[in-house]
């Protein structure tokens, strides 16, 4: 598959730096909406319903959060189409750097807020946990994702492209010495492939270049390949 057919040009890259920055501004959003809501109420909020509600969500922290998600969604999306055209369907990498941004920068709300946490939380043990296992579910698509992004550009860098996995040119060649052995081919005994072309191109008949056969029996037999009986010693009548 040649570059032009792989790539989708400029209007891919366009859309890779689009989607690229569109997901960074939105995944900043989200970042900062869940930091507001976690220092002004802790964390837990609610509103509407036929209860109580002792703690309401501010509109900021509502609007900066589901605002932010659904950007990070659609941004998400058009940075994986765009990388799929331009890079030939390769996104693995894309998804898990993805992936670990959004996990590591949630993961660090939680740990700088356990550190310096806000006069209305008292323990913040939850937090401290529940930011150990964002950043480790970071970590999990962030080394794979990096190790990805590594390949390939080494990749590209070694070949000059990305590898062609349509196969069209032969990893493995066998290496085999083949030597014509059929009696009656022109060719019998011969392994060189230009030799093996004039043999058969000087031959009108196969049976004419056969080559001779030498038989230690004591009886003569019938030829499986040519029919011919030969005789002890070597003769044949056809």
């Amino acid at each position: 598959m040649s570059e032009s057919e792989r790539s989708g040009g400029p209007l891919a890259i366009v859309g890779v730096f689009i989607g690229a920055a569109g997901f960074a501004a939105s995944l900043t959003v989200v970042y900062s909406g869940m930091r507001h809501l976690m220092y002004t109420t802790g964390g837990a909020c609610a509103s509407g319903g036929p209860y109580a509600i002792t703690q309401p969500c501010d509109s900021a922290s509502t609007t900066l959060l589901v605002g932010g998600i659904l950007a990070m969604l659609c941004f998400g999306a058009l940075l994986l189409g765009a990388t799929s055209w331009h890079g030939g369907g390769t996104t693995l990498g894309v998804g898990l750097l993805m992936w670990g941004a959004l996990f590591g920068a949630l993961g660090f709300n939680f740990i700088s807020l356990s550190v310096n946490p806000p006069e209305i939380i008292d323990n913040t043990s939850g937090w401290v946990i529940s930011g150990v296992v964002f950043w480790m579910m970071a970590l999990g698509g962030l080394v794979p994702g990096l190790v990805a992004a590594f390949h390939a550009v080494r990749g590209k860098d070694e070949f000059g492209d990305e590898r062609d996995v349509s196969f069209s040119r032969p990893i493995v060649r066998a290496n085999v010495n083949f030597e014509r052995s059929m009696p009656g081919d022109p060719a019998f005994g011969m392994t060189d492939p230009s030799e093996i072309a004039r043999a058969q191109a000087a031959s009108s008949s196969p049976s004419e270049t056969a080559p001779p056969r030498h038989v230690d029996a004591s009886e003569e037999f019938v030829d499986p390949v040519t029919g011919e009986r030969i005789k002890p010693g070597g003769g044949s009548d056809a």
